[in-house]
């Protein structure tokens, strides 16, 4: 059994202090996602408000996984980042939703969730508390928010609520290139729907005013001062790194 209030401790000392460390102690390593999410509740307890959460499947026909995004990780679109509160960090691009009010266990269908949820633009940047993060386990990397080190949401566009993941484009740049332009390949509000399911009956839910993100439409990529997402009618986001 997994000692989730050690493992949680250790974490946030890595994180408030930036000592990544190789990996979690003997003791403190889940060995399952259950296990993982444990640590998630402990470090909760320590970082605070929960206003955001990621989502994602890590592979075909595998079960998706999610952590909380607390609101010291959550930036607007006009907000500049230090480079230095985010060491060894990669870029994302993401179709996000905002919830538009609390979802109950009879609303996580999604049906239900298309009217309340409108999308935004987000941007993840990937900033581990471990030294390599692709060399984990996926439970102990899970147990780490799947290494989320900010969460960047932009405005949603006037066809917001109208998003259609099989038509839209986004431009994306990173430090001034051009990214062929990506799309889905399945239906992200599905994430959305397995998470609201998850959380209730967890004994949570969605809340009004939080933001899902739902998994990169690149790979993770390396960035060093800026990254843009441009999806046209539909909004726009970017985030900018500053020395200070």
């Amino acid at each position: 059994m997994v000692d989730a209030v050690a493992a949680a401790k250790c974490l946030y000392e890595a994180w408030k202090h930036d000592r990544p460390i190789p990996r979690l102690p003997d003791g403190c390593r889940p060995g399952d996602f259950a296990e993982s999410y444990e640590i998630q509740s402990a470090m909760n307890a320590l970082m605070g408000s929960v206003v955001a959460w990621k989502v994602g499947s890590p592979g075909p026909d595998q079960e998706p996984m999610y952590a909380p995004i607390y609101a010291e990780r959550y930036f607007d679109g006009r907000t500049r980042l230090s480079s230095r509160a985010l060491p060894r960090r990669l870029a994302e691009v993401e179709a996000g939703y905002r919830i538009l009010d609390d979802i109950g266990p009879a609303q996580t269908g999604r049906d239900s969730l298309v009217a309340l949820t409108e999308f935004v633009p987000t941007i993840e940047i990937l900033s581990s508390r471990f030294i390599d993060m692709t060399k984990l386990p996926l439970p102990e990397l899970l147990a780490d928010g799947t290494g989320n080190g900010a969460l960047v949401v932009g405005t949603g566009g006037p066809a917001a609520k109208s998003y259609d993941y099989r038509t839209a484009v986004v431009e994306i740049t990173i430090d001034g290139n051009v990214l062929p332009a990506p799309k889905h390949n399945s239906d992200p509000l599905l994430l959305v729907a397995w998470l609201a399911d998850h959380l209730c009956k967890r004994g949570g839910g969605l809340r009004k005013g939080q933001v899902v993100t739902t998994g990169s439409m690149i790979k993770p990529a390396p960035l060093a001062k800026k990254v843009a997402a441009d999806w046209g009618s539909l909004g726009r986001v970017e985030a900018i790194l500053t020395d200070d």
